[in-house]
């Protein structure tokens, strides 16, 4: 990226921060003479912003940031000696790997400690040798102390007998072949070119903002901050037969979707709602479905039938007296359709070449001009189905009154029965809140294939007390956009020391998965989950939106099946059932996408906050990626665009975005965005989600609100919410 003015602006916008035009000019100089690129000085001035508590860049922000990179310029006056445990183990591999590169994996893995680490696997104060050994508790060092002694901010030194002791009983985590093996068998590390010698002045190894907080929401019956104890899921042995048995089957035809189609509702074993599995479920991804075979006629249908569909949900109540859009009328009528640019793909969206297009069965496919002169309040985008009310004269113009932005589904509800059986159950056994974890990549920084931010990641989540019950991780893992991707270096350093080219697939099953089945093996951990969400970007999957779970196959590296077993792998996006919570996902970016051409207008007070704005457009539009034209990152298959679609709305959705990170109660469904956990060479963010279980008192039941569909719930005292958003506490984490 040219190092601009303009360059920098944008990368300060990704990252919740602005800019005076003056301003960026000096921050063109700065960035010329600390030698980073836009990117670089972007986090430079985040990590500034985030000391001094600012939300611009400002010239005394500037000035601190030159006096910061010239401390660090300096020699140190008393060097620290960090070294390095000796991280040495055989991981499981298959066959494949030894025909393909001529040996096995195993020998592809480096024998020297001085290799450049991926998830080192053992505690972070394993990597700081200390003077005194044996008298301070690991997990009680300070974040701070963590960060100095990162991998990345000094060459190791050799280690010591007292480094490996201290190593050896700090623990290190297993591969996959269990608990038992843990305190024993350390992982070994891989090593990629580029990494070794880290940088000193690495944005990542010199951040002092690790662990702290951004973003915080708190309900109004969440769980205390410090609560401790476990979620006690229907998974647990001890936990069956307490009330499992006065828990009733969920009726999906009357809106009751958490309980699943077992009554297990409490289970932390993910199970998708509404979704096909036999296209979009675990292995498909080898489906008959043809990738990039879409006609024009097969996107026209897909959209008019989202048009007619979704035209008639927002128009509500005059859905039966829809106009045509191009039919002039001296009165006010009620038109609804698909919001076009009058010059597609050229220039961005603004009031004044709003189009309508209409779909065949109302309009035709005609398209009228919108003047928006009188509306009041408007947010509108490319793709976006709506109805508006005005009056079109001369059938070429509709000047409009008023705009209804969609009509979202309704939120999950399950029958009082089983929410009240969930709540004996719980209150019998002591459940704590159940605790998510919800991270989104890219896993490791520009500067290497360590994936330190995974390691780091998985490593806070292990000596979390407790652990999070699941980690929801959304991809990319293997990013095709990283620079050594794209320059196609990746390799890893063999036992005689020369690098050895990986294929894509094999460097996410046997490094990417290595990790996460190591931290699932640990002691404590027997219970933890890992929920796989694949990208677009990623090379281990379809390049296509929406896309298929990653192949089942690629978890045939962990041999230990209790480890396998709790890595689930869903499709992008992914709408499913845990612990009695609804959770909807996707690793595309459609805030972003929608934020770059979008218009609106907001003359009432108060003026609603954009990002939960933009949120909202999805819950309206019941869609996980509703624009269209999509962007150049986003690859839509029309054909498929019903798996795109919620099939409720989720009692949690969680977002990843280039934006800043937020969490909001929109209409009862918990939104949280929270970042990506590494932006270039820098630490990013993610959110930590707890969720108390419902107690009899919040229980309200209410009728179904579709009479004809959900009679048999409302006979049986009918149905309720799940009122999560009430229950939840949420926070957005620095790494």
């Amino acid at each position: 990226m040219p190092l601009t003015a303009s360059s920098i602006a944008s990368a300060l916008a990704e990252r919740g921060l602005d800019a005076k035009p003056d301003v960026l000019e000096r921050c063109v100089l700065l960035a010329s003479e600390l030698r980073v690129d836009a990117e670089g000085l972007a986090d430079q001035a985040e990590a500034s912003a985030m000391a001094q508590k600012a939300d611009s860049v400002t010239l005394k922000l500037l000035d601190s940031m030159r006096a910061a990179a010239s401390r660090r310029a300096r020699p140190s006056q008393k060097p620290q000696r960090v070294v390095r445990a000796d991280v040495r183990s055989a991981v499981a591999v298959d066959s494949s790997f030894e025909a393909m590169y001529g040996m096995s994996a195993a020998a592809a893995l480096p024998s020297s400690p001085g290799a450049a680490g991926g998830f080192s696997a053992v505690s972070k104060a394993a990597r700081v040798a200390p003077s005194t050994p044996g008298k301070q508790d690991p997990r009680k060092r300070s974040r701070s102390e963590f960060a100095d002694a990162s991998p990345l901010s000094k060459r190791p030194a050799p280690a010591t007998p007292a480094s490996a002791a201290t190593a050896a009983t700090a623990g290190a985590f297993s591969p996959a072949s269990g608990p038992a093996d843990a305190a024993t068998t350390p992982v070994r590390r891989f090593a990629t070119p580029g990494s070794s010698p880290p940088t000193p002045l690495s944005a990542y190894a010199s951040r002092t903002t690790s662990g702290q907080t951004t973003v915080t929401y708190a309900g109004a019956a969440a769980p205390a901050a410090d609560v401790g104890g476990r979620f006690v899921a229907l998974d647990d042995a001890e936990a069956r037969g307490t009330a499992a048995d006065a828990v009733p089957a969920a009726d999906p035809s009357a809106g009751c979707w958490a309980a699943g189609a077992d009554g297990e509702g409490g289970s932390l074993v993910p199970r998708l709602v509404g979704q096909d599995e036999a296209l979009f479920g675990a292995g498909s991804a080898t489906s008959s479905r043809k990738a990039f075979f879409t006609t024009i006629e097969d996107v026209a249908a897909s959209l008019d039938q989202r048009c007619d569909v979704l035209g008639r949900a927002a128009a509500g109540s005059a859905a039966s007296a829809l106009f045509p859009v191009k039919e002039p009328s001296q009165d006010e009528v009620t038109v609804a359709g698909r919001i076009v640019c009058d010059v597609e793909g050229e220039g961005r969206l603004n009031p004044a070449s709003v189009l309508l297009e209409g779909s065949r069965r109302t309009s035709g496919g005609d398209r009228v001009q919108l003047d928006l002169m009188d509306c009041k309040a408007f947010a509108l985008f490319p793709g976006q189905v709506v109805a508006a009310r005005g009056m079109n004269a001369t059938g070429s113009r509709m000047v409009v009154q008023s705009v209804a932005h969609g009509a979202r589904l309704p939120l999950p509800r399950s029958p009082v029965a089983y929410l009240e059986a969930e709540a004996a159950r719980c209150a019998a056994n002591g459940s704590a809140p159940m605790r998510v974890w919800a991270a989104a990549g890219p896993y490791s920084l520009a500067s290497d294939l360590e994936y330190q931010p995974l390691d780091d990641l998985l490593i806070e989540a292990t000596q979390s007390e407790p652990p999070p019950d699941v980690l929801v991780l959304s991809g990319p893992f293997v990013d095709a956009d990283h620079p050594h991707v794209r320059a196609g270096r990746i390799r890893v350093r063999n036992s005689e020391g020369q690098f050895v080219a990986l294929a894509a697939q094999d460097l996410f099953m046997y490094k990417v998965l290595q990790l996460m089945s190591s931290a699932l093996a640990q002691p404590g951990c027997e219970r933890m989950r890992i929920v796989l969400v694949p990208s677009t970007r990623d090379l281990t999957g379809l390049f296509t939106f929406p896309q298929a779970a990653f192949s089942s196959g690629l978890l045939g590296s962990i041999q230990d099946e209790s480890v396998r077993s709790r890595i689930t792998l869903v499709p992008n996006p992914a709408t499913f059932s845990l612990g009695g919570v609804v959770f909807g996902t996707t690793s595309a970016d459609p805030l972003f996408d929608i934020n770059s051409d979008y218009t609106d207008r907001f003359l009432v007070k108060p003026h609603p906050d954009r990002l939960p704005r933009l949120a909202q457009h999805l819950l309206e539009q019941r869609s996980y990626y509703p624009l269209f034209p999509p962007s150049k990152s986003t690859p839509l298959d029309a054909r498929a665009y019903e798996h795109v679609e919620m099939p409720v709305t989720p009692d949690v959705l969680l977002l990843q975005s280039k934006l800043a990170a937020f969490v909001a109660d929109i209409d009862g469904c918990l939104v949280v965005s929270g970042g990506t956990l590494s932006k270039s060479n820098a630490a990013g963010t993610f959110a930590r989600i707890e969720i108390s279980p419902m107690t009899t008192a919040m229980i309200k039941p209410e009728p179904a609100e579709d009479a004809a569909a959900g009679a048999a719930a409302a006979a049986s005292a009918g149905v309720a919410l799940h009122r999560v958003p009430e229950r939840a506490r949420v926070s957005v984490v620095r790494l």
